[in-house]
């Protein structure tokens, strides 16, 4: 039975390529909530500006009647 042997004296490499495989995931998943988050703030600045148009429409309309 070699296996204690070859599990007890296996390369540092898998984990550290485990880790690194871990902290591009972490990366890449901090990465998309940046993007979601930048998409949401911009939708709501664009609702923002969009609802301030249709406001002064509105006045400009009821200021021509």
């Amino acid at each position: 039975m070699t296996t204690p042997i070859a599990s007890s004296t296996s390369p540092v490499a898998p984990t550290a390529a485990a880790d690194n495989s871990a902290v591009e995931q972490k990366f890449e998943m901090l990465l998309g909530q940046n993007m979601m988050m930048r998409m949401q703030a911009s939708q709501q600045a664009m609702s923002k500006s969009m609802t301030k148009m249709t406001d002064a429409i509105k006045q400009s309309v009821k200021d021509e009647e």
